[in-house]
């Protein structure tokens, strides 16, 4: 069985403590359980929605990621878009990073309409936002794909 763990804008711009040490911990220590860690980072840039509509203007420049990754995928939004999947082959694919209110969940939105096996690995995920938001998040993820989707404390097999 072929697992992908994707690692969603775990990016030194979004870092909230002791999450983000939390999650880079998990990867460190649990690489050798996966087939290959596959991350995204979000980047900015000028005139985009993130700086017109919600006044943010973080990210603008490529950081550097403080974990080991096989393959890494810039991004300017949200979700991956469909070209990111093409050439996926996975057999399950486990979510960790940040946003859950926005990033993780706009990629779950597009794996599920792409029939994509995947569980977001709840404990490794947290919005910058805050604690209400992730657990707002952890909740519209459940209902909308389903209770297999999510995997809670205790529940991870790769620790």
């Amino acid at each position: 069985m072929r697992k992908i763990l994707l690692v969603i804008d775990l990016q030194p711009d979004f870092a909230v403590e002791p999450y983000y040490h939390n999650i880079i911990n998990y990867i460190e220590t649990n690489k050798h359980n996966y087939d290959i860690i596959m991350a995204t980072r979000f980047i900015n840039y000028e005139d985009s929605p993130f700086i017109q509509k919600l006044g943010y203007d973080g990210a603008m420049t490529k950081t550097n990621l403080e974990f080991t990754y096989d393959s890494l995928f810039s991004k300017h939004s949200y979700e991956c878009g469909e070209g990111f999947y093409k050439h996926i082959k996975y057999d399950e694919i486990f979510v960790v990073g940040c946003d859950t209110d926005a990033c993780i969940l706009a990629v779950c939105y597009e794996m599920f309409r792409l029939n994509m096996n995947f569980h977001v690995l709840a404990d490794y995920c947290y919005s910058s936002g805050g604690e209400d938001f992730h657990n707002i998040a952890l909740d519209l993820i459940e209902r909308n794909f389903g209770y297999d989707a999510l995997i809670e404390e205790g529940n991870v097999e790769n620790e």
